[in-house]
Protein backbone atom coordinates (compact mmCIF):
# COMPACT_ATOMS: atom_id res chain seq x y z
CA UNK A 1 0.00 0.00 0.00
CA UNK A 2 2.70 2.58 0.70
CA UNK A 3 4.58 1.58 -2.35
CA UNK A 4 1.37 1.90 -4.27
CA UNK A 5 0.97 5.71 -2.77
CA UNK A 6 4.56 6.02 -3.81
CA UNK A 7 4.30 5.02 -7.58
CA UNK A 8 1.22 7.27 -7.24
CA UNK A 9 3.36 10.02 -6.33
CA UNK A 10 6.15 9.72 -8.79
CA UNK A 11 3.49 9.28 -11.47
CA UNK A 12 2.17 12.63 -10.51
CA UNK A 13 5.37 14.19 -10.00
CA UNK A 14 5.87 15.51 -13.45
CA UNK A 15 2.91 16.94 -13.67
CA UNK A 16 3.36 18.56 -10.36
CA UNK A 17 6.56 19.77 -11.63
CA UNK A 18 5.20 21.27 -14.43
CA UNK A 19 2.43 22.70 -13.15
CA UNK A 20 5.29 24.52 -9.94
CA UNK A 21 7.52 25.59 -13.33
CA UNK A 22 4.55 27.39 -14.81
CA UNK A 23 3.63 29.07 -11.78
CA UNK A 24 7.50 30.06 -11.38
CA UNK A 25 7.76 31.54 -14.74
CA UNK A 26 4.13 33.59 -14.18
CA UNK A 27 5.79 34.60 -11.44
CA UNK A 28 9.14 35.98 -12.65
CA UNK A 29 6.86 37.32 -15.21
CA UNK A 30 5.03 39.68 -12.59
CA UNK A 31 8.50 40.30 -11.03
CA UNK A 32 9.81 41.34 -14.48
CA UNK A 33 6.59 43.57 -15.32
CA UNK A 34 6.59 45.09 -11.92
CA UNK A 35 10.23 45.72 -11.75
CA UNK A 36 10.02 47.16 -15.25
CA UNK A 37 6.80 50.01 -13.33
CA UNK A 38 8.86 50.25 -10.61
CA UNK A 39 11.93 51.49 -13.24
CA UNK A 40 9.21 53.98 -14.79
CA UNK A 41 8.22 55.32 -11.81
CA UNK A 42 11.79 56.21 -10.34
CA UNK A 43 12.60 57.69 -13.87
CA UNK A 44 9.62 60.16 -13.65
CA UNK A 45 10.24 61.50 -10.11
CA UNK A 46 13.81 61.42 -10.66
CA UNK A 47 13.45 63.74 -13.86
CA UNK A 48 10.92 65.59 -12.26
CA UNK A 49 12.07 65.81 -8.99
CA UNK A 50 15.41 67.35 -10.88
CA UNK A 51 13.20 69.37 -13.76
CA UNK A 52 11.46 70.85 -10.25
CA UNK A 53 14.80 71.57 -8.42
CA UNK A 54 16.37 73.12 -11.19
CA UNK A 55 13.51 75.38 -11.22
CA UNK A 56 13.98 75.79 -7.74
CA UNK A 57 17.86 77.19 -8.13
CA UNK A 58 16.90 79.36 -10.93
CA UNK A 59 14.54 81.19 -8.69
CA UNK A 60 17.34 81.19 -6.21
CA UNK A 61 18.98 82.66 -8.30
CA UNK A 62 16.81 85.23 -9.79
CA UNK A 63 15.86 86.56 -6.52
CA UNK A 64 18.59 88.59 -5.44
CA UNK A 65 18.28 90.27 -9.08
CA UNK A 66 14.63 91.16 -7.56
CA UNK A 67 15.69 92.09 -4.32
CA UNK A 68 18.48 94.71 -5.69
CA UNK A 69 16.04 97.03 -7.19
CA UNK A 70 13.88 97.46 -4.34
CA UNK A 71 16.72 97.31 -1.87
CA UNK A 72 18.06 100.43 -3.66
CA UNK A 73 14.66 102.19 -3.87
CA UNK A 74 14.55 101.72 -0.20
CA UNK A 75 17.90 102.97 0.28
CA UNK A 76 17.21 105.94 -2.26
CA UNK A 77 13.74 106.91 -0.38
CA UNK A 78 16.11 106.53 3.23
CA UNK A 79 18.83 109.19 1.59
CA UNK A 80 16.10 111.04 0.71
CA UNK A 81 14.26 111.11 3.92
CA UNK A 82 17.87 111.96 5.81
CA UNK A 83 18.16 115.00 3.37
CA UNK A 84 14.77 116.19 4.02
CA UNK A 85 15.35 116.24 7.74
CA UNK A 86 18.89 118.26 7.12
CA UNK A 87 16.75 121.04 5.59
CA UNK A 88 14.10 121.32 8.05
CA UNK A 89 16.32 121.78 10.64
CA UNK A 90 18.01 124.24 9.24
CA UNK A 91 14.85 125.95 7.91
CA UNK A 92 13.86 125.23 12.06
CA UNK A 93 17.24 126.81 12.39
CA UNK A 94 16.32 129.81 10.02
CA UNK A 95 12.80 130.64 11.22
CA UNK A 96 14.04 130.49 14.90
CA UNK A 97 16.69 133.31 13.96
CA UNK A 98 13.92 135.33 11.95
CA UNK A 99 11.60 135.40 15.00
CA UNK A 100 14.41 136.52 16.95
CA UNK A 101 14.93 139.52 14.23
CA UNK A 102 11.36 140.35 14.23
CA UNK A 103 11.68 140.30 18.11
CA UNK A 104 14.38 142.60 18.38
CA UNK A 105 13.04 144.81 15.63
CA UNK A 106 9.23 145.34 17.34
CA UNK A 107 11.22 145.95 20.78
Amino acid sequence: SQIRNLTSDLEQAPEQLDKEQEAKTELQRQVTKLNAEVQQWRARFESEGIARGEELEEAKRKLPAKLTEPEEQVEAALNKCNALEKVKARLQGNVEDLMVDVERANA
